[in-house]
């Protein structure tokens, strides 16, 4: 733990069993007032048994515990009521949520399956009571979640349920940027991202190259098959459990072009000319712009010219 003269300051990191459980580290950026939790990615042989674990398993949406919270939140007498949900703001989405959703086996039990050696709690309650902590020190600043790989799909899992959390001290949106993750969960899962994000509660981006095969995984195996048919029929039937990409994506094309896409927005690229990659690369990295990305009422962002 110590600062630095560029501002940032490590508050809490542990990687003396990086090759038995996931390595998170909790950061203050004292100049954009962010607190930031990143995720490692994969490293051990733990970490790819994680990443293969890829039967879907099906688990309480944090969501449909928000609904029940504001059920009996509005049967008190109105002279008792105060604001249940907290900080998360309701919407009709939010209220159409199902009771699960199906999520990546390994990365869910990652956070979620494994107890922390400090007390008996999982890695997100003890990831998220440090990251309180930190917030309770540095009034005003909000959460971002960041992560490479396994690493990005751990900050995906976390943030999902990071902004469903009721905790004021939790400034909402709560941020994501995941780097070249691979896909954590079905159509229920992105729904439900969906539903944070048009409530304000939920920004996250992903970035990727083009051709990245970690970002493609996990594939349906029905889906791929070479006889037509059997992969329409996949489709089909099996629509509902597909992984699914959720939340805003900014993929590099080959060639230099830039693709932006969202499930509920058609697909923008940029010009492949090098000078307009350049420029857009060096925007990326400065994250006050990339906060456009993610307003409600956007459809499309072109870099400048």
């Amino acid at each position: 733990k110590g600062d630095s003269d560029d501002g940032f300051l490590i508050v809490n990191f542990d990687d003396s069993r990086e090759d038995e459980e996931i390595v998170p580290a909790i950061i203050v950026d004292k100049h954009r007032k962010r607190i930031v939790v990143a995720f490692r990615g994969s490293q051990s042989r733990n970490d790819w048994i994680v990443n293969l674990s890829c039967v879907q398993t099906r688990e309480v949406n944090p969501m449909h515990l928000l609904k029940m919270k504001e059920r009996q939140h509005q049967k008190q007498p109105s002279t008792s009521r105060g604001n249940t949900s907290g900080g998360v703001a309701m919407n009709k989405m939010i209220w159409k949520q199902p009771k699960t959703i199906l999520l990546h086996t390994g990365f869910y039990h990652s956070i979620f399956g494994e107890k922390s050696r400090y007390g008996n709690l999982t890695k997100y309650q003890f990831i998220m009571k440090k990251t309180l902590e930190v917030l309770k020190e540095y009034p005003g600043y909000r959460l971002d979640v960041t992560g490479l790989s396994l690493g990005g799909a751990l900050c995906q899992m976390f943030s999902l349920y990071a902004a469903a959390e009721t905790n004021p001290i939790i400034k909402k949106p709560v941020t994501c940027y995941s780097f070249a993750s691979p896909k954590i969960g079905a159509l229920t899962y992105r729904r439900a991202v969906q539903a944070l994000e048009e409530s304000g509660n939920l920004r996250l981006l992903r970035v990727l190259n083009e051709h990245d095969f970690v970002s493609l995984y996990p594939r349906d195996p029905l889906s791929m098959c070479c006889i037509s048919g059997l992969s329409t029929l996949s489709l089909i039937l099996r629509q509902g459990l597909y992984y699914r990409k959720a939340g805003m994506e900014i993929k590099f094309l080959d060639g230099g072009g830039v693709g932006i896409t969202h499930p509920k927005v058609r697909v923008v690229k940029t010009p492949q000319s090098p000078k307009t990659y350049v420029n857009f690369h060096v925007n990326l990295m400065k994250l006050s712009l990339i906060t456009p990305l993610f307003c409600h009422n956007e459809k499309r962002y072109h870099p400048e010219k």
